[in-house]
């Protein structure tokens, strides 16, 4: 549903559509840190690894 076609319809629509949009945006968010922090143990794995040898 789109923002205009809820705007169009009662205040509750419009709560729940930014509602969802946040809960979608909040999960976005958290995915992009777990890959952030994913690549960070790499490099650092990396780089002790480089150390060592």
């Amino acid at each position: 549903m789109s923002l205009k076609s809820c705007l169009k319809k009662s205040p509750t629509s419009v709560k729940i559509f930014i509602k969802n949009v946040t809960k979608r945006m909040l999960k976005e968010t958290k995915d992009r840190e777990k890959e952030n922090v994913s690549k960070n143990e790499g490099i650092k794995n990396k780089k002790k690894y480089v150390e060592k040898h």
